[in-house]
Order: structure tokens, then C-alpha cells, then sequence
């Protein structure tokens, strides 16, 4: 029987916290545009972080690509001026929600001065390397847990469920994802939830991101052997991470009811891209793939599986994996 999660994350006697949805979490961030005060979920922040960093890289690849055909035309301005008013509309919001969300952690808003301090020297002093530094420490401490535990900025987040009606269903964690994944790197039967394919594409994305950026800076100050070694290591964690990356699509379209052929429709822009050298397809990539691996789990049992990632009944125990 396939490995599937049964036991639930939440201790006992704590109220049961759900998962914001993608809207929800937007939702909530821009009618708390001024709000510093109060708690913030780990979904309602890294939601609003994805909401707020797709389109700002969509619009920085959209200028790069028309300076490389026109420089100063109505587009590459139109672009320009719409990433300077994306980048100005969230910045007080994304303040916001990073306060309450250290507030959820229990820590002051004040540490939010100590975790971006490194980025603005890093950008102040055009120093990358300690740009890439930066983004450990918000990752950690935005990344913590809620306290399971009213504190003295509110009580706990996100307690209840959104549907009453449909089966109680937790969001499994950062490590439970990845090494389910990996357990799975063949399985292309059963479903996914999102929070379990998620969590590993952002695993892909940082490692991949650390390793590239670490194989140019290496090239402008250490001989092409260093660089070479690292674009080998690039290469070798894309071939391992490439068949559970792609079972794990498989599983979480069968979650949405699609079936995993629907693959084959995602991939004909990276075909076009590849072969035509259309670079418009990347921000069709990009949408498709957003879009259909981010639908909402089917709320009941459908051809491919029961409902991931339920929490245990009263009495079962709290096993992580249930053969």
C-alpha cells in the first residue's frame, strides 16, 4: 500500500490550525495594509510573499527581454513603469504581514530591522554574496512555526476550518514533504496535496537558485574549475530531483481529478521555448503551472485516491506513515 499521511502534526488539546488559501491570504494582506498589529500564519505570509514576487519577476524578465529587441519604446516603459508601481503598491503590506508574522513566532516587529539590515547593505555596497546571505535569516525566522499558544500580540491563527462540510485536512511540513517526495521519486499513482508538492518545489527552487548564483559569483573570483565543479553539482541535483519533481506533478493533478497526461500539455511551451527560442513561453510556463498545480484538493475520495494528507480519527495514534 502506498506510503500516505494519516497522523496529525497538531498536539493534543491545541486548536486545530488550517492552511489560508492563495486568495485568502492576499485577501487578508491588503485589508490589513496598514495593520502591524496581531499574528500572521506561515500560508498567510508565504502566500502573499509568492503573490507578490511572481509578478515582480514575470515583469523584470518581460523588461530584460524587450531591452534585448528595442530600448525605449512604449513597452519597455509600460513594463518598467508597471514593476515600479507592483514593487511600491506591496511594500507596505509585505512590512506588514512580516511583522505579524514574527509576531506569531513571538518575537518583537522590531526584528524585522535586524533581518533585512543585511540585504540593504547588500544592495547599499553592491556586495551579491552577502545579498544571498541575507535570505537565510528571513527564511528562518519567517519559516518558524506558529506558537501553539495564545501570546501577547493575539490568539493563534487560522483555528477552524474554511469548509465545515468536507474532511478535516492538515498541511504537512517542510521535512514531511520533502521526504515523502523523495520516498515516492517513482510513484506516479495517488494524489498530493499542495502543500506536499509545494514544499518541495520551493526545496528545488532555493537549492537551485543557491547553487547558480554561488557558480557565477565563483566565476568572477576563483579559477573555471571551482565554477565547473559547482555547475556539476547543479547538474546532478537537477537529474536526482528530476523524476520526484515530475511524480509529484503527476499525483497532484490526479488530486485536482486531471489526470497526470495533462503533463504533457504543460510541457508544449518548453518545447515552443527550446525549439522556436520563443522566451514568451516562460511566462506561459509559469502560469500554467501555477495555476494547475495550485487548484484545491478534491474534497472527497475520486479515482486516483482518497483525500491526502487527512488528519488520524480519535484512538488511531499518531503514526507518520501507515503502510
Amino acid at each position: 500500500m502506498p506510503f500516505i499521511f494519516t497522523g496529525s502534526a497538531q498536539p493534543a488539546g491545541v486548536p486545530a490550525q488550517r492552511m489560508m488559501t492563495f486568495l485568502e491570504a492576499v485577501q487578508t494582506c491588503l485589508e490589513k495594509y496598514f495593520c502591524f498589529n496581531g499574528r500572521a500564519s506561515r500560508s498567510e505570509y508565504w502566500w502573499w510573499v509568492l503573490a507578490y514576487g511572481l509578478p515582480q519577476a514575470l515583469l523584470y524578465y518581460g523588461i530584460g527581454f524587450l531591452s534585448s529587441l528595442y530600448v525605449g519604446g512604449p513597452s519597455f516603459y509600460l513594463s518598467y513603469n508597471a514593476l515600479c508601481i507592483v514593487c511600491g503598491a506591496g511594500l507596505v503590506p509585505g512590512m506588514a504581514v512580516s511583522v505579524r508574522r514574527l509576531h506569531d513566532t513571538g518575537l518583537s516587529g522590531w526584528w524585522l530591522l535586524f533581518l533585512y539590515l543585511p540585504g540593504t547593505l547588500a544592495y547599499v555596497l553592491m556586495l551579491p554574496w552577502l545579498g544571498l546571505i541575507a535570505l537565510c535569516p528571513i527564511i528562518y525566522f519567517q519559516g518558524r512555526p506558529s506558537e501553539k499558544k495564545a501570546n501577547k500580540y493575539g490568539d493563534i491563527p487560522c483555528t477552524g476550518s474554511s469548509q465545515p462540510d468536507a474532511p478535516e485536512q492538515r498541511r504537512m511540513s517542510f521535512t514531511e514533504s520533502v521526504e515523502t517526495c523523495l520516498k515516492k521519486s517513482f510513484w506516479f499513482k495517488g494524489r498530493a496535496s499542495r502543500s506536499e508538492f509545494w514544499w518541495l518545489a520551493l526545496a528545488y527552487a532555493v537549492a537551485l537558485f543557491l547553487l547558480t548564483y554561488s557558480a557565477l559569483y565563483c566565476s568572477l573570483l576563483y579559477e573555471k574549475e571551482v565554477r565547473n565543479s559547482l555547475l556539476f553539482v547543479l547538474f546532478a541535483v537537477s537529474c536526482i530531483v528530476f523524476f520526484p519533481i515530475l511524480a509529484a506533478c503527476v499525483r497532484r493533478l490526479h488530486d485536482t481529478g486531471l489526470s497526470g497526461w495533462w503533463m504533457l500539455l504543460l510541457c508544449v511551451p518548453v518545447i515552443f521555448e527550446y525549439v522556436l527560442g520563443t522566451a514568451w513561453a516562460f511566462v506561459v510556463i509559469s502560469c500554467l503551472f501555477t495555476y494547475f498545480l495550485s487548484r484545491p484538493s478534491e474534497k472527497r475520495a475520486n479515482t486516483y485516491g482518497d483525500v491526502p494528507c487527512l488528519e488520524a480519527p480519535k484512538g488511531a495514534g499518531n503514526r507518520p506513515f501507515d503502510e
